[in-house]
């Protein structure tokens, strides 16, 4: 099927900034800037046919038709009597409250759907807080292959590692502190994203610092998911609210949405998006005991977070990557050397083009 968006402009109705609530300026680079909405009617004022109903199909060629010719910093909105698959973007449940949250976790649910109907591409750890992950996305945003690639090596390597082996936990804090001065070396070359950069680091790194270690040097990190970019902190991800008080309706709403991915199918997207707001609903209804201890549980862990203090090891410097290399090395008093070069070592690869080999 090869839609011509053309032949649909005259149901085009306009576009309009997204401004979300408690963050208007959109400080927390939220993907999402503009909203294309188009209207269709299969009958004119005057009750005369205009068009057939599309089908599932020609819906979801024309959003990608759409999206293709805005970009990816739009909200594709459809109404009118045309389709019924796309009613969920005009759902309203009639509290305030709500309605932005399912705006958001439409809006971030849309982005993840549309990066899965693109080409097989470099897959980078996605960080368990959506807000956390959301402003190292949009600080990495236009910067070379090697810089992004540096940067999730530092977290897999340095502040998140699942497997330290051997080391004491003065090595693991230690190694945390490495990752903040790498983080640093490539914050010099960001302009002026590396503000945000060292802003995003710094917090992942705070997770890393409350990481436990078993006796197997195992690690495990307590990361919540949060609200959605933008949002207050009272807010609350639908589907992590859903994991905690239902895990029988997380188990079946994932399913339909790994089916939506693996078909690429639009219509399925949307219809685990409603279930979602269906179930919240009825959780903001049934379970708020539950939702305003969750939501103190998130400020009180968030606070903790803010407040751990990064351990500071090194003072490196930022000239070139040899130099950085040696005053690492030679600072170094707890990690081992051989650790330490191969390390570093790979970090330099990675800069330049080598994959850390």
């Amino acid at each position: 099927m090869n839609i011509n968006i053309n032949n649909y402009q005259s149901f085009c109705v306009g576009t309009a900034p997204v401004n979300w609530k408690g963050d208007p300026e959109n400080k927390l680079g939220f993907r999402k800037d503009t909203i294309v909405k188009y209207e269709f009617n299969t009958k004119d004022k005057k009750g005369n046919k205009v068009m057939d109903k599309l089908t599932r199909e020609e819906t979801q060629e024309l959003v990608d038709s759409i999206i293709r010719q805005y970009g990816d910093n739009v909200i594709v909105q459809f109404s009118g009597d045309a389709l019924d698959i796309m009613d969920v973007k005009k759902y309203k449940s009639g509290n305030e409250e709500l309605d932005e949250i399912f705006a958001r976790e439409l809006e971030e649910r849309n982005a993840r759907f549309q990066e899965a109907l693109k080409p097989a591409q470099k897959l980078h750890r996605i960080i368990p807080n959506i807000q956390t992950d959301a402003k190292l996305r949009e600080s990495l945003k236009g910067m070379g292959e090697e810089m992004i690639d540096a940067a999730y090596a530092i977290i897999d390597t340095d502040f998140l590692p699942h497997d330290i082996g051997n080391m004491t936990e003065e090595e693991r804090q230690d190694l945390i502190s490495l990752g903040m001065e790498k983080a640093k070396y490539l914050a010099k070359d960001m302009g002026s994203q590396g503000a945000k950069f060292l802003e995003a680091m710094g917090t992942i790194a705070q997770y890393g610092m409350n990481g436990k270690a078993d006796e197997h040097g195992k690690v495990t990190y307590d990361i919540k998911e949060g609200p959605m970019a933008g949002a207050p902190d009272g807010h609350i991800c639908v589907s992590e609210l859903m994991k905690r008080i239902d895990p029988e309706a997380y188990e079946k709403g994932m399913k339909m949405w790994m089916e939506a991915l693996e078909k690429k199918d639009i219509a399925l997207e949307f219809k685990y998006f409603r279930f979602l707001m269906d179930w919240t609903q009825w959780a903001y209804k049934e379970k708020k005991a539950e939702i305003n201890e969750i939501k103190d549980e998130y400020i009180s862990w968030k606070k903790n977070m803010q407040e751990t203090e990064l351990k500071k090891t090194y003072d490196s410097s930022l000239t070139d990557i040899e130099s950085f290399m040696d005053s690492i090395i030679a600072q170094n008093k707890t990690i081992n050397d051989a650790y330490l070069i191969k390390n570093l070592k790979a970090f330099g690869g990675i800069l330049q083009g080598k994959n850390g080999k």
